[in-house]
């Protein structure tokens, strides 16, 4: 099907196959979403990326059945027409400004 099918899971490649969508877009959405995740569980690219799954709908999340369920909240912008930024916290993240400095990031989120 695709050469890089042991990035994304079967439900991950649905959503970027879904006729519906940008798949463009959404590839590289689950892309920096599964690049937040690993790092805020801690694995990095130890974790194998068709372990878990995310979901792209009104609120983002993850399905992951090798690890204890705890508490993921994404934040996931638009940088222009070519860029994408995913956040992973363990804080909600509902109301971040458009605009701040890291620092002010840093203090509100972690």
């Amino acid at each position: 099907m695709h050469g890089n099918q042991c990035i994304f899971s079967e439900d991950e490649w649905e959503q970027v196959l879904d006729e519906k969508k940008d798949s463009h877009d959404t590839f590289f959405s689950l892309w920096t979403l599964k690049e937040s995740y690993i790092k805020k569980i801690g694995r990095g690219l130890s974790k194998e990326l068709s372990s878990f799954s995310i979901l792209l709908c009104d609120q983002i999340g993850v399905v992951d059945y090798k690890i204890e369920k705890t508490d993921e909240h994404f934040l996931l912008r638009g940088i222009g027409s070519s860029y994408k930024l995913a956040i992973c916290s363990a804080k909600c993240m509902d109301n971040v400004e458009e605009e701040m400095t890291v620092q002010e990031f840093l203090d509100r989120y972690y």
